[in-house]
């Protein structure tokens, strides 16, 4: 008898981290929507659906380079 598989684990094990990055930006935006509207704002309105480019530069630099967002 074979075994039928879906997918390698390699490629569940994208498929969920994948997943959990969607899930951490999503959060993140709607946290800094509440949390910090005027941020928010200057950072272009980052949601799910208005995602670009320039809009995750921005979120990235604000994270990891401007050192405002402290947990």
């Amino acid at each position: 008898m074979t075994n039928v598989h879906i997918a390698s684990p390699y490629g569940w094990v994208i498929f969920f981290a994948v997943c959990a990055y969607l899930g951490t930006v999503v959060y993140l935006s709607g946290y800094l929507e509440r949390a910090h509207h005027p941020t928010w704002l200057k950072l272009g309105s980052p949601s799910f659906a208005n995602f670009t480019i320039s809009n995750a530069l921005r979120l990235f630099g604000f994270v990891f380079l401007s050192g405002q967002y402290r947990s």
